[in-house]
């Protein structure tokens, strides 16, 4: 039988939250993995997803201002629940997971699991609702105008990445926030998922232009094109890293700047000066996208 896969906590997180972060992952990632043999997912799509461990990770770190361990990792289980589903739904568009469409078709079982143990919690299902319908408008239609529409410049770049970056994790710490019936969270939770997510998703860019040879709306693309300077990407990096970084006197169950340090850092400290270090900007090797 599938179990959750190993955790491996960044270097440099404190031991307190690196402890939390093993256990929350393990527990939600066994609970998705069981979900998913409930829905007659072959073995591999259940190891896959209980191996989405950025995704689970994310997650946890977006229920630290909820009161109790114990709290924390239900809440995580169904935010977790809710992201995974949207990460099969992203695999079915993007066809390039090496998995039948149809079982990546599960993503709305899960989905709508994730969402009835969100709403159940909360107390106010109209509320957890509300969040889910503006919030994903939002994010949709970033992603089409992404698709229809590639960034040009630091601008479109930022008004596409803001949609399905800060938006897309922010909007789990609002519904953390309300499925832990701990308002106090919201504000400090979701300004987390937003900073967090940005700095993900610059990172993931960088990344796709060097491993993938993305090009069109690609922010590394941009970058060593001259359409955004190296400032500004790092002007960028450390809005979003002050955005996720919760205000002093706040309580929270654990020192989470650590965490963000290590994501932030990884950007400036590494993904930019290999990007920067490359040959000159040409097109895509083969078998990359366009």
């Amino acid at each position: 039988m599938s179990v959750p896969a190993a955790y491996r906590v960044p270097a440099g997180v404190p031991a307190d939250l690196a402890a939390e972060l093993d256990d929350s992952h393990r527990y939600v990632s066994g609970v998705l993995m069981e979900t998913m043999r409930e829905f007659q997912a072959s073995p591999e799509l259940v190891r896959y997803v209980g191996d989405l461990r950025l995704y689970l990770r994310a997650a946890s770190l977006l229920t630290m201002w909820l009161p109790g361990h114990r709290l924390r990792r239900e809440v995580a289980v169904e935010v977790g629940m809710h992201i995974a589903a949207m990460k099969l739904f992203d695999d079915l568009l993007d066809d390039d997971s090496g998995f039948d469409r149809f079982e990546l078709g599960l993503c709305l079982l899960l989905e709508q699991r994730a969402v009835s143990r969100l709403a159940a919690r909360s107390g106010d299902p109209a509320a957890v609702l509300a969040v889910l319908e503006s919030n994903f408008v939002t994010v949709g239609l970033g992603q089409l105008r992404t698709k229809r529409e590639p960034a040009a410049g630091l601008a479109s770049w930022r008004t596409h990445a803001e949609t399905y970056g800060g938006c897309f994790l922010s909007l789990y710490g609002t519904l953390a926030a309300l499925a832990g019936r701990t308002p106090a969270a919201s504000a400090a939770a979701t300004d987390f998922g937003w900073g967090f997510g940005m700095i993900v998703t610059i990172a993931d860019d960088l990344r796709d232009y060097e491993r993938h040879g993305e090009r069109a709306g690609n922010l590394g693309h941009l970058l060593r094109t001259g359409r955004v300077t190296e400032a500004e990407l790092r002007a960028l990096v450390e809005e979003a890293r002050e955005r996720a970084t919760p205000p002093a006197g706040l309580w929270c169950a654990h020192d989470v700047r650590p965490m963000i340090d290590r994501y932030a850092d990884d950007v400036l400290d590494r993904c930019l000066p290999v990007l920067l270090a490359l040959p000159d900007d040409g097109p895509p090797p083969p078998g990359g996208q366009p």
